[in-house]
């Protein structure tokens, strides 16, 4: 009885599909025409999703970054967070040496290479541009990033400052390879300038705003310009006005000097180098701490094995109590 209700009303829908058949055929090709329309739209944003992870994680922020958790996001260009008149420093990554140990033992990654970000005004002469700054192992970073093209003269050798702009960024500075490049950072009513040569000129495979705005420095001094240097966090002693003008000692270290002085009565460079040398870890005040970095950005054999990379970085993670923050590009 069910069956032969479903078949009347089967033949009742045909028979009325065919006597309205003129009146139906506009909606029905609009119906055809809107399935095609989102099955190509779908198609596009795959494409372009695919684009877009093409260009940034082959040339700019891997399959995955690490870095340590904060109070805020920050992003290989900064912090998320816009504050007018202060540049927030980002966090510095916990266990470096474990997160490169673990990574070293998962035969899924490529290539991997830790990252300073900082931002800065690039000056040469009176031209300048502010841009954001990526200090870098150059040997690393360029097998991280295969496809990044050097187009004229060359990464900074290993150990010295240099750094290496975009065509378009020299054009704007007017500079050319080997010219000293001024970089300034300006944060907690300071400033902090370093002086760097133009190695060389770079170029990404691909057009994009973003990364437009990209120049890599050697990475010591993007940890300078971020105060990652020994004794930026060790605090003055609190000494005041009275006892500053009453002691005896205040210029007591220029007696000790001149009875340093050679016998000829003047003062040598060896007198003043021997006179105000310190122990090993005095003579670091001021320099860069080679340990320091905000990100450490992996490349994947394959792109499917990210989850499973991901979850083996969190365990670790949560396992040794280091805060990493793992994310996909």
């Amino acid at each position: 009885y069910i069956r032969g209700i479903y078949l009347v009303v089967i033949r009742l829908a045909l028979r009325n599909i065919w006597r309205n058949g003129a009146r139906l055929r506009p909606m029905v090709a609009i119906l055809a025409v809107s399935f095609m329309l989102l099955l190509l739209g779908n198609a596009v944003m795959e494409q372009a999703g695919d684009a877009f992870y093409s260009a940034y994680s082959q040339n700019l922020a891997g399959d995955l970054s690490v870095m340590s958790q904060a109070d805020h996001t920050y992003t290989l260009f900064g912090a998320d967070i816009l504050l007018v008149g202060e540049y927030l420093v980002p966090p510095v990554l916990h266990a470096f040496d474990e997160l490169q140990a673990e990574l070293d033992s998962m035969p899924q990654v490529r290539a991997s290479a830790g990252v300073v970000s900082t931002a800065a005004r690039v000056e040469r002469g009176r031209r300048r541009q502010d841009m954001a700054l990526f200090g870098v192992q150059f040997d690393e970073y360029a097998r991280l990033f295969p496809a990044l093209k050097i187009s004229r003269g060359g990464y900074p050798e290993p150990g010295k400052p240099g750094i290496v702009l975009q065509q378009e960024q020299a054009r704007k500075l007017r500079a050319r390879v080997g010219q000293t490049i001024q970089l300034t950072v300006a944060y907690d009513n300071s400033f902090t300038i370093r002086a760097v040569p133009l190695t060389g000129i770079f170029g990404y495979p691909v057009e994009d705003e973003l990364l437009n705005r990209v120049a890599l420095v050697d990475a010591d001094t993007a940890r300078a310009l971020n105060g990652y240097v020994y004794g930026a966090e060790e605090a003055a002693a609190d000494i005041s006005e009275e006892d500053l003008f009453a002691s005896d000692d205040l210029f007591g270290q220029a007696d000790d000097l001149s009875a340093a002085v050679s016998g000829d009565g003047e003062i040598s460079l060896d007198d003043v180098e021997d006179f105000f040398a310190t122990d090993d870890q005095d003579s670091l005040a001021g320099q860069a701490r080679s340990d320091v970095w905000n990100h450490y950005l992996i490349s994947l054999h394959s792109s499917s094995d990210e989850g499973k990379v991901r979850a083996a970085l969190e365990k670790a993670s949560n396992d040794a109590g280091h805060a990493w923050l793992v994310r996909d590009w």
